[in-house]
């Protein structure tokens, strides 16, 4: 049965919301851009037509999901405060959850890490009770603001404990995802080799809990394998990355798979070539248009410019 039979099915106009929600988070983690895209356009839909609080929070969230993914970031930003004070205002309790969670996301688009590192440290101080999801968000911002010592600890943590102990739920993906941008940015191949079967299973899916996304999952499948010293894989699957990114128009993710191509292609050459310098440049179009900070630091990086973002 197709999503239009299940809504028709379900015959209650105030639920279709939440069918045409869940639908389009299904399309989004098996990479159907199309889907995906008819799906949000029939949720706002019915949430213009109900003006009903829950169908204009679900539809919100959709909205500031796309306009995040696809740079709109001012766009976003409008969505995600009018979506929570839809959501706060009915009483919804994933309301705090679901802005906190899009806000974090679209700083570190942004590349305003340190601008969040104050505002996640104090939830840190003495908890060891906190939710994994804000340790890793927390070792992430850590490490872009040069402090790696905690980073470098919560994935040793998570490696001691073994993969098998991360929740099998709907954030699953984002955590083991989280963990191998640490294992990433701290250079460590030992922890990569962890890493990779765990997601490699999942490399036509995209990373998307219903709220954030990380992108697609072969981009951090060619990036661990990269550290791993498999190029040839490794260029074959950020390559699927970039094909998926573009067809939903993530520029984002595009950005940073197009330098995490020129970093393979120079890894594996030891200097940029044609096509490396051709992925940089693109990269560096994106960074520039859009205001990708961290990223267009890591282009930098890549042509041995000094860091003067």
């Amino acid at each position: 049965m197709g999503t239009t039979e299940v809504v028709q099915a379900v015959g209650d106009p105030t639920l279709t919301a939440a069918v045409y929600y869940a639908a389009h988070t299904a399309a989004v983690c098996v990479g159907d851009a199309e889907s995906a895209h008819r799906y949000r356009v029939q949720l706002r839909a019915v949430a213009r037509e109900l003006e009903e609080p829950r169908a204009r929070w679900l539809s919100g969230i959709v909205d500031a999901f796309t306009a995040m993914m696809t740079c709109q970031f001012r766009a976003a930003e409008e969505a995600i405060a009018e979506t929570f004070a839809i959501g706060d205002r009915m009483g919804e309790p994933e309301a705090w959850p679901v802005f906190s969670g899009q806000t974090f996301v679209l700083g570190t688009f942004e590349g305003r890490h340190a601008e969040l590192l104050s505002l996640v440290e104090p939830l840190m101080d003495g908890q060891q009770s906190v939710d994994i999801t804000f340790r890793v968000a927390h070792a992430i911002c850590s490490l872009e603001v040069g402090e790696p010592a905690v980073p470098r600890a919560l994935l040793r943590e998570a490696l001691d404990r073994g993969i098998d102990a991360i929740p099998h739920d709907l954030i699953r993906s984002t955590t083991l995802l989280g963990y191998s941008i640490l294992a990433l940015d701290l250079d460590d191949a030992a922890a990569a080799e962890v890493l990779l079967p765990a997601i490699e299973p999942f490399v036509d899916e995209v990373s998307y809990n219903g709220v954030t996304s990380q992108g697609p999952v072969a981009a951090y499948v060619g990036k661990l394998l990269t550290l791993g010293g498999r190029y040839d894989e490794a260029e074959a699957r950020l390559l699927q990355a970039l094909r998926l990114t573009e067809t939903f128009g993530w520029e984002y993710h595009s950005a940073s798979t197009l330098i995490a191509l020129a970093q393979n292609r120079a890894a594996a050459a030891g200097t940029l070539d044609a096509g490396a310098e051709q992925w940089l440049t693109r990269a560096e179009e994106l960074c520039e248009v859009h205001g990708l900070r961290s990223w267009a630091r890591r282009g930098a990086a890549l042509r041995g410019v000094p860091d003067l973002l």
